[in-house]
């Protein structure tokens, strides 16, 4: 008999700035200049993304013999547990355009790719969300409903010593932040 476990933790920091290089805007109301305008946008991204990565095995066998004729009997148990923390920097380049068809809201699509062997052999993201502004208490509120995905493609040592993962993880974003 056996029984293995594997667990990950996983934290992904991504520190960067964008230039905005593109905006477009609709018109407005023709007699009133203070009327919004819808407006498009669209931005250069560079940054780094760190990773942090921590796998767990836990591994338990039981082996039994019993062989009444012989009276023979055995039972033997081996329990492995392995944890490794591996974390790394990888330089990211992409591209985010916004569009914001009413004040308040915004539709927002971001895509990067990132690793170049510095860290990484080849990382990507690719985002989609809508993002509204609300308040709570007083406190201005922005929310944000999306689905992102984000590949990973890592590889250290060599031989039996190699650490690899070729990872994707995709599912959906809900967040909300305060201004005060």
């Amino acid at each position: 008999m056996a029984d293995a476990e594997l667990w990950f933790d996983l934290a992904v920091l991504e520190p960067g700035a964008a230039l905005e290089v593109f905006r477009w805007s609709s018109p407005g109301e023709q007699n009133d200049p203070a009327a919004f305008a819808p407006t498009t946008s669209v931005d250069v991204i560079g940054g780094a993304r760190y990773w942090y990565l921590r796998p767990d095995l836990d591994l338990n066998i039981t082996a039994a013999i019993n062989v009444p004729a012989l009276e023979l009997t055995a039972t033997h148990a081996r329990s492995i547990a392995r944890s490794k923390t591996i974390d790394w920097w990888d330089p990211l380049i992409g591209l985010r355009v916004r569009h914001a068809p009413a004040p308040g809201r915004e539709l927002v699509v971001k895509c990067d790719i990132g690793g170049f062997g510095v860290g990484s052999d080849f990382t990507w993201q690719a985002m989609a969300g809508y993002s509204f502004q609300t308040q709570l208490l007083g406190l201005e509120m922005t929310n944000f409903v999306g689905y992102r995905a984000l590949q990973i493609d890592y590889e250290q040592g060599s031989g039996n010593r190699t650490i690899g993962f070729d990872l994707l993880f995709h599912g959906p974003m809900v967040g909300s932040t305060f201004r005060w």
